[in-house]
């Protein structure tokens, strides 16, 4: 792990710290006054179709949502300002390989179990505040979701039917948004041939099976599963 890197983890993951940052670094991702809703977390873990997923269900209103910092502070900050915060979290074993496949192995196994756990620790203590939602409940049922969020916070965002036609549709946004934003489709995109997708899906049970059987990083993935479970957990007192 790099030392910028370091520095970069221990400033998001607070809020002050993630204040600071967003008054130098502008983005229209961050947090603006108006802000109707945050959707947050680690990486991998649902962001971009969560976001796809909203913006759809709210057509034709364009909806504000501050999303895809993947920092703690950020979900602190909506908290201060009454903004409702939906926080995904995801397998830590399959969230740290995606992270890992997608940096094409630029970040370390220890580095994304470390990161895991540092990004959902200072959300804890606020968990009463917070929608957690797992990785399966983002991608098999988000209108459920969708609706869970009305009832925590009291707010009436529009949800839409679970068909296998607005599935696809919102996996279309996903791509779309993707390219507008950063010039590239996901990795996991449609478009792409099955050739891809077959060496994409030998890849993560590759750094899967690296992750789960390397002796030096089992203390690192038992903290990772614990703060997994404790996840679940939470989720579950979240259901209205």
């Amino acid at each position: 792990m790099t030392i910028r890197r370091v520095i970069r983890n221990l400033v998001l993951q607070r809020q002050a710290g993630f204040e600071l940052l967003s008054r130098f670094r502008r983005s229209e991702v961050y947090l603006r006054p108006e802000t109707e809703v945050l959707i947050e977390g680690y990486p991998r873990s649902g962001n971009s179709f969560a976001e796809a997923a909203f913006v759809f269900a709210q057509r034709p209103r364009q909806v504000v949502i501050a999303h895809h910092a993947h920092a703690a502070g950020h979900v602190l900050t909506a908290l201060e300002a009454k903004v409702p915060a939906m926080v995904l979290f995801r397998n830590p074993v399959d969230a740290a390989a995606s992270f890992i496949e997608e940096t094409d192995g630029r970040l370390s196994a220890a580095t994304a179990l470390k990161e895991y756990v540092q990004f959902h620790r200072p959300l804890i203590p606020h968990s009463a505040d917070i929608l957690f939602v797992s990785f399966d409940d983002v991608t098999r049922d988000f209108p459920e979701v969708i609706r869970r969020l009305n009832g925590k916070f009291g707010t009436d965002f529009s949800t839409y039917e679970q068909t296998d036609e607005n599935v696809a549709a919102v996996r279309t946004l996903v791509d779309e948004i993707s390219l507008r934003r950063i010039s590239k489709q996901t990795r996991y995109s449609a478009s792409v041939d099955e050739a891809g997708r077959e060496a994409r899906r030998a890849e993560l049970k590759r750094l899967k099976n690296s992750i789960t059987e390397t002796a030096s990083l089992a203390g690192k993935l038992s903290d990772a599963e614990a703060m997994y479970q404790k996840l679940l957990r939470l989720a579950k007192t979240c259901t209205p």
